[in-house]
């Protein structure tokens, strides 16, 4: 690739209505990893002008990286001489019922009160710019929502969370973002503007398997879990579902993850029958907890055990219920199966004093739990985020914990994430940026080698991005690799869309 001349410049801005070339540096200081040096960022806001610039950028030979916001696409975002933003394109549009009636944006209040049976199935366009809290507030009249939960829900965009295939805190039942798309339009490398069906993939529930990954093109052929490697997503529809009608959270100490394991598997046998299911589980380890309490001001209810582990479990019905001394039914229900029913696995109960936090509004807990994300920041750490079949979790967090607190006990280990499917986000944290810069590359092959022994992948919901491209070479197959360059080159000949991802710029130049 050619550096931005004065030629390019002209032809780029000339076919972009909106650009920028100064204070630019908002979009090159990132929370995570080194900064870029940004020279001109292009704001498409249509489709056609979207196209109309990828085929300048194929004929300067500029490569672009792609801006999406703090959604899964973080490590990505490396934002260096030419950037592409899609923010513009942030329209929310009608939503079709699964009967193939179409409800306006603006009417969608006329669907309150219908029975979360006559919603199922139901979905919304939109343009891959908006965001998800966006989204939310728009479906939100009609008792439906877009399930993606993650503490960035304010600023990552549908186009973004679909191409990343970001998950979100209840990946255990909707899967991930890439999984909830239908169809989406966008523009390939090559200019060409595409207009595709998602495949169907089926969800991973093998306990022996990685339900999250993000090592290869999770549909292939497509612009939906390709992390923006094959083209620019500018609008997806996505499947809602019914908000629930009733909803139980609880924050659950335990002794270690194979308890959280057991008890996850508990609640979903009480509670996955139809009506009802268990919604969301995580799993925090404590001091990550109590980083988090402090970031976010917050305190647990008095009586709360402390222990190593918390698993934080969320369940919901489609049935609403009467009040209680526990302040609804269904929590009541919660805390009196979890005191009287859930066994653990010596035949004690795991409860019987009713030791931990619970509600019947899940946003005071949940606020804690995104406050996790957040505990760190502007600390000096390595962090990351992998992926273990669910079966081999407990296994792994204790061969990680023991290994760095041999090799490197200078760091304190923030571990938290989504139990249910074996994501983990892991914050080495260090007492100064000289520490980290000193262990960082022995960190990273310890904490990779532990999840490919453990049968994982050292890439989740975040993504491989620039930041990992020759890890990810080193440690993917080489027929992998040739797969995804296939597509690569098929769709994006001259690498002209997150020419770095992968690290691709390197191999397609070899």
């Amino acid at each position: 690739m050619t550096e931005l001349t004065a030629a390019a410049r002209r032809a780029l801005t000339a076919t972009c209505t909106h650009w920028r070339d100064t204070d630019l540096d908002e979009f090159t200081t990132l929370e995570r990893g080194r900064p870029g040096h940004l020279e001109l960022l292009l704001e498409p806001e249509t489709e056609s002008e979207l196209a109309a610039l990828v085929r300048v950028l194929r004929e300067h030979g500029v490569a672009t990286e792609t801006i999406a916001g703090q959604s899964g696409l973080v490590e990505a975002q490396r934002p260096h001489g030419v950037a592409i933003r899609m923010t513009r394109f942030d329209t929310v549009g009608e939503a079709t019922l699964a009967d193939g009636t179409t409800v306006a944006p603006g009417r969608l209040g006329d669907l309150a009160g219908r029975a979360p049976a006559e919603l199922r199935g139901a979905r919304i366009r939109v343009g891959a710019g908006a965001t998800i809290d966006a989204i939310n507030e728009v479906l939100a009249p009609a008792g439906l929502k877009l399930p993606i939960v993650m503490g960035s829900t304010g600023s990552a965009t549908a186009g973004a969370c679909a191409a990343n295939g970001s998950a979100g805190a209840n990946a255990i039942r909707y899967g991930t973002a890439a999984d909830m798309a239908r169809y989406v339009r966008g523009v390939l490398g090559t200019g060409e503007i595409v207009a595709q069906e998602v495949p169907r993939r089926p969800r991973l529930t093998d306990p022996e398997h990685c339900a999250i990954r993000a090592d290869r093109f999770s549909h292939g052929e497509s612009l939906v879990g390709s992390q923006g490697a094959l083209g620019l997503i500018t609008e997806v529809t996505y499947e809602v579902v019914p908000v629930a009608r009733d909803q139980a959270v609880a924050l659950l100490p335990v002794p270690d993850v194979a308890s959280a394991t057991y008890l996850r598997e508990q609640l979903a046998r009480r509670f996955d029958r139809g009506d009802t299911a268990l919604e969301l589980f995580e799993i925090i380890a404590r001091p990550t907890l109590h980083r988090a309490l402090q970031h976010a001001d917050r305190s647990l209810r008095d009586g709360t055990r402390e222990a190593p582990w918390y698993a934080l479990a969320l369940v919901v019905s489609d049935v609403a219920t009467g009040p209680s001394a526990f302040g609804s039914a269904f929590v009541e229900e919660l805390a009196t199966f979890l005191m009287m029913e859930a066994l653990a696995l010596d035949g004690d109960l795991i409860f019987p004093q009713g030791d931990f936090d619970f509600d019947h509004d899940p946003a005071r807990l949940m606020e804690v739990r995104e406050a996790c994300s957040e505990m760190s920041r502007l600390l000096p750490k390595q962090a990351y985020d992998v992926v273990v079949p669910v079966a081999r979790l407990d296994g792994f967090v204790e061969a990680l914990e023991a290994d760095v607190a041999a090799a490197h006990p200078e760091f304190q280990l923030g571990v938290f994430g989504h139990g249910g499917v074996g994501a983990l986000h892991i914050h080495a944290i260090a007492p100064d940026q000289a520490t980290v810069e000193r262990a960082r590359d022995d960190l990273d092959r310890r904490v990779f080698d532990l999840v490919v022994a453990h049968g994982g992948s050292p890439w989740a919901e975040h993504g491989v991005g620039s930041k990992w491209g020759e890890e990810w070479q080193r440690r993917t197959p080489p027929e992998v690799q040739e797969q995804m360059l296939r597509l690569k080159r098929r769709c994006d000949p001259d690498n002209v869309l997150g020419s770095r991802l992968f690290g691709f710029d390197r191999l397609l130049a070899g």
